[in-house]
């Protein structure tokens, strides 16, 4: 009886270390809406937030309208900036070098989503796919923006098949 209970305690602390180490394993991933068999109303591909108690996670839109790089904010609500209301600040910090950004996007309705100018969204899509990470800091809060299967995710973002539709 004893062997089965250790067995039993065996697996169930290899089953809780490796769910541990699973979800320390972030990439980007890939989803679509689908219309119909490969054709999409819209695409996206998203990195979670390094945790559960992190705070921001990005994420790139394409829809009938175009692409877009956003910010999401778990749990808080983006600071106006003092001089334009209608936008926030977020820095960026490249991991190979000494250098930063600052960035001024856009607070989209209910202050959870930042939407980042055509211009720094595409700067930041063209460093990742460059192999290049960066870190974007929001106040106190911090994003480790990462490479893994970015690429990927981002040829397969660009290669869907994408339909307008309207409702009538």
């Amino acid at each position: 009886m004893s062997i089965n209970l250790k067995k039993i305690c065996l697996s169930f602390i290899l089953l809780t270390l490796t769910g541990c180490m699973a979800k320390s394993q972030r990439q980007w991933e890939f989803q679509a809406n689908p219309i119909c068999k490969n054709l999409y109303s819209g695409v996206k591909i998203y990195l979670n937030a390094e945790s559960e108690y992190d705070y921001l996670e990005a994420e790139i839109i394409r829809s009938s309208s175009g692409t877009n790089f956003y910010v999401n904010l778990l749990f808080m609500q983006a600071l106006p900036h003092l001089k334009d209301p209608l936008r926030t600040k977020l820095d960026i910090y490249f991991e190979d070098s000494q250098t930063s950004l600052t960035i001024y996007p856009l607070i989209l309705q209910g202050g959870q989503r930042l939407l980042l100018s055509e211009e720094d969204g595409c700067f930041l899509i063209d460093e990742l796919l460059q192999g290049r990470s960066f870190k974007i800091k929001l106040s106190r809060h911090e994003l480790n923006v990462i490479t893994k299967d970015f690429c990927k995710c981002y040829f397969d973002l660009q290669k869907a098949v994408i339909k307008s539709f309207r409702c009538a």
